[in-house]
């Protein structure tokens, strides 16, 4: 163990947590030449987070501007990952957003993508059911960002801590942190030892409230076990090859009748099997993410797949899980503690920071560092939570 053979190295950075988003702000610490260690409390790689999977949607495509102007960059950085992993991280198959009058949703996206310059196209409710065999009521309508697509989440991982350890970064995994003691020198204890580090960097995932509350910070975040869904095609045309996109259905609708958007992405990961899943799920203790009635996920999922999508069987054959960590706004935290600025944390994604981890990573190790992002920080600033409980800490 490294504070075995060095008791008085002192890092530059320890970033906790080896998901996606603390594997990039590791990555990118690195690249910089900073003396980084990552911890990770899992034996890697696992299944145990939400990083895990073979596929995740990637778009330019929010009706949230802050996160919208975020995207030119993350393409371009994991357009740089992909390069420097020299193996296909992305399938380009685009991301086509479904909407119902009065169309808010959509007019916000266009809107978004054509001020930074990204093309769309609309796509109207005859072409929804010819083209994407979507048989929606007649209101709903369509936006297509060809830009969009899938990441192919696992090689990224993989290939975001790959590179961090090339870049000269260290990578300790089935390492628990047990304790953080605040100061100029921060003192890290976990199950195996101690490390001193000069900024630490939190992206625990679901197991943050167990950190951030020692440190005298509660969010509010509630992680929730969500399910991947499979299911069998009965005709061709629903693969990336075939021009079959990504689907968020985004109408009011969706929400209030299946308790949730509705997403589906082209059939990859398993042959003859599109993935269309409900983005929700029941709220659970991520140390006990079985003991819960996750049933009426797939019963809501199954209906809106018999109402709404033609060729595709009504009940799916294969059930994966996932846990995202929701926050009361479904916007991220990404800041720095309130009383000690050289911790800072990462928290809350809600199911959408895969794509922009790449940006995530660069902006926590800004934060860390003392320098200044380029995005507005203020709807990522813990002080938006008016109710969030800051004890003093020692």
């Amino acid at each position: 163990m490294e504070e075995t053979m060095e008791p008085d190295k002192i890092w530059d950075c320890i970033v906790v947590g080896a998901g996606i988003e603390g594997s990039n702000t590791a990555r990118y610490s690195a690249s910089l030449g900073k003396k980084t260690l990552c911890l990770e409390q899992f034996p890697l790689p696992h299944s145990r987070g939400s990083s895990h999977g073979q596929s995740r949607i990637t778009r330019h495509s929010y009706d949230k501007k802050y996160y919208a102007d975020m995207m030119p960059e993350a393409f371009a950085l994991w357009e740089q990952i992909e390069r420097m992993a020299k193996e296909k991280l992305f399938i380009n198959c685009g991301c086509l957003t479904i909407d119902s009058p009065p169309y808010t949703s959509i007019n916000h996206v266009r809107d978004n993508l054509t001020s930074n310059g990204i093309k769309t196209e609309p796509v109207s409710n005859k072409e929804l059911k010819e083209k994407y065999r979507l048989n929606f009521p007649s209101g709903h309508q369509g936006l297509l960002e060809p830009t969009g697509g899938m990441l192919l989440a696992s090689k990224c991982l993989a290939a975001v801590q790959n590179q961090f350890v090339k870049f000269g970064g260290v990578l300790q995994d089935n390492e628990k942190v047990t304790d953080i003691v605040p100061g100029d020198i921060i003192h890290v204890k976990t199950n195996k030892g101690l490390y001193k580090t000069r900024k630490l960097i939190l992206t625990p995932g679901p197991w943050a409230s167990s950190l951030l509350r020692p440190l005298g910070i509660d969010l509010q975040l509630k992680p929730i076990r969500t399910s991947a869904l499979y299911w069998k095609v009965k005709q061709s045309g629903f693969t990336a090859e075939e021009n079959y996109p990504c689907v968020i259905d985004h109408t009011p609708d969706c929400v209030n009748i299946f308790n949730g958007t509705i997403y589906s992405l082209p059939c990859y990961e398993y042959p003859g099997m599109i993935k269309i899943c409900l983005h929700n799920g029941p709220a659970i203790n991520p140390d006990a993410r079985d003991d819960v009635d996750y049933s009426w996920v797939e019963k809501n999922t199954s209906e809106y797949v018999r109402r709404y999508v033609m060729g595709v069987e009504g009940k799916p054959s294969i059930t994966e899980h996932c846990i995202y960590t929701v926050s009361p706004d479904d916007d991220c935290t990404l800041d720095r503690h309130p009383k000690f600025d050289n911790i800072v944390i990462g928290v809350g994604f809600s199911g959408s920071g895969f794509k922009i981890s790449p940006v995530v990573g660069k902006i926590l190790f800004q934060l860390a560092f003392g320098l200044q992002p380029n995005y507005d920080m203020a709807p990522f600033k813990i002080a938006r939570f008016q109710k969030s409980r800051i004890k003093s800490v020692l």
